[in-house]
């Protein structure tokens, strides 16, 4: 079987290959493209985070930005994902900051210390929302409050392309 590292790999006329960058690891928040890269080296600076790893999560046919972190021994996990947020919140644009920040003992790594993307329990989003009041028991956004609140949700439905779109968002996640 083949090692999936999302490499880009050229072979010379030697027949030698030569690692030449990788595939787009970019996550597409609405459009917006977001480096993990950029999240991961933000979150990495805090001196309570041992380790960290930034994915993108599936979401209502996008994607959120989802990190991964091993908190330092010694740190009471409670208040860490409030705490990412706030960081990455105050550093970086509104849509680069983590939807969801998971706690792990430690990240999935190769042989040769390389995150194992594949391998980190991304979360479901989209049921986290229903299950938090985010939507209705169908998976539906809760009812618009106003006549005003629906004919602004069916412009940003337009907009955006979309059949629906929750009321209780504010429209820079939309």
């Amino acid at each position: 079987g083949w090692l999936r590292t999302r490499d880009l790999v050229r072979q010379d006329d030697a027949g030698r290959l030569r690692i030449v960058g990788r595939t787009s690891a970019f996550i597409n928040v609405d459009g917006a493209k977001v480096d993990p890269a950029e999240v991961e080296a933000t979150i990495a600076g805090l001196p309570w985070i041992a380790d960290c790893a930034v994915a993108g999560g599936p979401y209502h046919g996008s994607e959120r930005v989802v990190a991964f972190v091993v908190p330092r021994p010694g740190v009471a996990p409670g208040r860490v994902p409030e705490l990412v947020r706030s960081h990455v919140a105050g550093r970086l644009s509104v849509h680069k900051v983590p939807a969801r920040v998971v706690l792990l003992g430690s990240l999935p790594r190769s042989s040769l210390g390389k995150v194992l993307s594949a391998s980190l329990p991304l979360p479901d989003l989209e049921a986290e929302e229903r299950a938090t009041g985010g939507g209705g028991a169908d998976g539906s956004p809760p009812p618009s409050r106003s006549r005003a609140e629906r004919t602004i949700a069916r412009i940003w439905c337009e907009v955006l392309g979309r059949e629906s779109v929750p009321v209780d968002r504010p429209f820079t996640e939309l």
